[in-house]
Order: C-alpha cells, then structure tokens, then sequence
C-alpha cells in the first residue's frame, strides 16, 4: 500500500506505475500522474512536442515497441486516431499514400490479394458488391443444396464461387461455379447471335463421306 502525495489516497501498489528506470514504483497513483501529464502538456505544448520527438529519436526501437503495444491493446482509439491525422490533410496523406504505392508494387499487390481472399472467406465480398449478406448466402445455399444453380456441381471444394445477379435490375439470381458464371455471362452478352446461329438450320450442311470409303460417318 502506498499514499499518493497528490490526491491524498491510499491505494495498493498495483495502481502506481512502475519506473524502470529508478527500480521503484512511482510517486504519484496512475491518475494523478496522467493528470500531471495532461497539465503539463496544456501548459506548454510545444516543448512537451520537441521533448517527445527527442526522445523517439533517441529511443527509436523503444517508442515503436510501445507504440504497437497500445495500439494493439486499444484498437478503437487506434483507428480514430488515424481518421484524424488522415483528414487533418487529406490531400498531403493522399500523395503520401500514392508515392509508397508506386514505389511499392509486389506489396500492394500481396496485400490486396489477402484481403480478398479474407473477404471471400468471411462472405463479405459478395455483401460490399452484391448486397448478398451472409445470410442471405447461407439461405440460398441450402436452397440450392451446396450446388451450383445450373450444372449442380458441389460447390464446397471450389474455392471460388461466384454470385450470379441480373445486369439489369441487380437483383442476386443464384451462385454459380465460376465455369457456369462465366458462360452465362458470354450467352446473355451474345444472346441474339447465339440464337441466329442456331436456328439458321437452312445453312446447316451435311457431312460427307471419308475418302476411306466408308457408308457411314463415325466422329472422330
């Protein structure tokens, strides 16, 4: 137990940091020293900024260390954070991102394959796309039975399988093998033609013999 001479309280040793560097627990309980802090850096501000730069400078593998530490244990203030130092400029941090991007090409190209791999895992891909939530995904494959809507192929070793909607009215029609999706997606772009073409029996030829001398035609 010890008495914060701050606040006046007496509280247990766990609520007191601990200075590495002294080998001792602090003076001042957590709040109080979080309170002197803030105090001080409101009083004066631009030194407290140039203290902290020397330090990072100078302890640059620590302050890293510590900073991944809290931005692991504190995820949410983390990514406002970020938020806030993005749109503080949006312009400056839009070029930055651009010129890593650039300089940067294989990683990019990981990093996005991962994170559409993820997202096809989780079924997010298909709801930010498609609108197909993971749900309704669920829901239309039991409909479906695990099969492809057209062949009837098991879609549970595919790795990729595809959602099938209506370019017109976007409405989701089914999932498909990506060999069936692909297909569909040709005829509905050459439908007419396809159509033309076969029912055009009048230009249908028929085969002729072989020079064999066979009486009958057998396809290869």
């Amino acid at each position: 137990m010890k008495k914060c001479p701050r606040c006046g309280e007496t509280k247990d040793d766990a609520e007191f940091y601990w200075r590495k560097g002294e080998d001792r627990i602090d003076s001042y309980c957590k709040p109080c020293r979080g309170d002197q802090v803030r105090e001080r850096r409101a009083a004066d501000p631009a030194g407290t900024a140039a203290a902290a730069r020397a330090y990072r400078q100078t302890h640059r593998a620590g302050a890293k260390a510590a900073k991944r530490k809290w931005e692991k244990s504190h995820p949410a203030e983390t990514r406002a954070a970020k938020r806030r130092r993005y749109h503080s400029d949006v312009e400056r941090n839009r070029a930055i991102q651009k010129v890593w991007r650039n300089s940067h090409p294989e990683e990019v190209a990981a990093r996005n394959a991962a994170r559409r791999e993820k997202h096809r895992a989780e079924g997010l891909y298909a709801w930010y796309r498609h609108g197909l939530s993971p749900t309704m995904r669920a829901e239309l494959m039991a409909r479906q039975d695990g099969k492809c809507a057209i062949c009837r192929r098991d879609l549970a070793p595919l790795r990729k399988r595809t959602v099938d909607h209506d370019h017109v009215t976007n409405k989701i029609r089914g999932i498909l093998c990506a060999r069936c999706n692909g297909c569909l997606g040709w005829y509905e772009l050459h439908r007419e033609e396809a159509m033309a073409y076969l029912g055009a029996t009048d230009q249908h030829l028929e085969p002729e013999r072989r020079p064999s001398g066979r009486t009958e035609w057998k396809p290869f």
